[in-house]
């Protein structure tokens, strides 16, 4: 067995970081954008206009300002279609098919059920039919579960299971699948800012490597076979939004020459420049958007009040 240095495995990290940066980008990409967007709401709430039908109302298409309240709004539109269709539909199909009547707790006397008892996960473990193809995964925001198929259980031997259960039974304790699917969403949201998908990248490779230093307990060397296993038998689509799969599809060679020896780690990874540089101009490039937008609407705006004036001192 390869030594491996223990600056490696056992490497307390945290995502913090890495959440707090999507959501501090998020929140300077996303403010330019409402503002000039919803200019007219923001009027109406900084003044204190007393009609709220100016809290509804849409300019037309005329005009610099206009055209660019329109391009902040498809913006947003289009990040919430994307995060509509990436993350929210898929989640609701996701625990729909969880709902499945065949998906349950290990029998009694079974293979699986007497490793989920060694590892203490029983209360949590779930069955998955064979249809499944080789899926293990962790899913549930409240109640994290893990969900084993049958076909993985065949193809792996005791103590490779072992470790897979340990992996997963990590996510639950941490609620990874609640982690996961905040910094999705919100990456998916602001999806013009490159860095926050670098950032996501992190998070998700973090998460992966504190469940393999859970399962390595059981032996690095098994839990590397059953990593390659699952990545060789895995025939069903990766676990949809929500859940956290044990091979979710990419930075396989990653972790198994972590386990095996690598002593690479993601918080000594430095981010690549040239994201940095591009979410930069994307930035400015929005907040030149938002402060055109909201002072072309003001640059007209006394002229639309002394109208309103001028209309009330005739009614008057």
């Amino acid at each position: 067995m390869i030594g491996v240095p223990r600056s490696v495995i056992g490497v307390r990290s945290t995502v913090l970081p890495e959440i707090a940066g999507i959501g501090l980008l998020s929140l300077v990409s996303l403010t330019p954008l409402a503002f000039s967007s919803g200019v007219e709401s923001v009027d109406w709430v900084l003044f204190h206009r007393p009609d709220p039908r100016g809290l509804f109302r849409l300019e037309p298409i005329v005009g610099l300002d206009a055209w660019l309240h329109w391009l902040a709004r498809i913006l947003i539109l289009v990040g919430l279609v994307h995060v509509l269709v990436r993350r929210i539909v898929p989640f609701t199909v996701f625990r729909l098919r969880m709902g499945d009547a065949e998906i349950a707790p290990p029998e009694p006397g079974t293979r699986l059920f007497e490793v989920g008892r060694r590892c203490n996960c029983l209360t949590s473990l779930r069955v998955l039919p064979r249809r499944h193809g080789a899926a293990a995964f962790t899913a549930g925001l409240l109640k994290p579960r893990i969900y084993v198929s049958e076909l993985l259980v065949e193809v792996l031997d005791d103590r490779e299971l072992e470790a897979l259960l340990l992996h997963e039974l990590q996510h639950c304790r941490s609620r990874d699948p609640a982690r996961a699917l905040v910094v999705t969403t919100l990456v998916d949201l602001v999806w013009w800012l490159p860095l926050a998908r670098a950032l996501e990248r992190r998070v998700m490779t973090k998460i992966e490597f504190a469940a393999d230093d859970a399962g390595a307990r059981v032996g690095r060397g098994s839990l590397a076979s059953a990593i390659l296993k699952v990545a060789r038998f895995h025939v069903a689509p990766p676990a949809p939004s929500g859940a956290v799969s044990f091979v979710p599809g990419a930075g396989v060679a990653v972790r198994v020459r972590r386990l095996l020896g690598d002593s690479e780690y993601p918080s000594k990874w430095p981010l690549d420049q040239s994201r940095i540089r591009a979410t930069f101009v994307v930035l400015c490039g929005l907040w030149a958007l938002g402060l055109t937008a909201y002072g072309t609407h003001h640059a007209h705006q006394p002229h639309a009040d002394s109208a309103i004036e001028d209309g009330q001192v005739e009614d008057d």
